[in-house]
């Protein structure tokens, strides 16, 4: 079985963090992304993984893109991918 090294999580709100602290826990390298600039700076602020403003930098070489995000804008986000 092959590991997965690189994660994105794309929204970082309360479900998204929560994937990326457990991922991050594992060894893999984390980078999350969320629309909404107060989230990941909140989310930054919990260590852990990376959060980037730019979503091409989170999804950058990633294995595993986790999408977190409410159902509203989910196809609006899966679209950016």
């Amino acid at each position: 079985m092959t590991s997965v090294e690189r994660v994105a999580v794309v929204g970082t709100g309360l479900i998204g963090t929560s994937i990326a602290l457990a991922t991050a826990r594992t060894g893999a390298t984390v980078t999350g992304w969320d629309a909404d600039a107060s989230v990941a700076a909140r989310a930054a602020t919990l260590g852990g993984f990376e959060v980037t403003d730019q979503i091409d930098d989170a999804l950058a070489g990633a294995q595993l893109i986790v999408v977190a995000t409410p159902m509203k804008v989910a196809g609006d986000v899966l679209t950016e991918l």
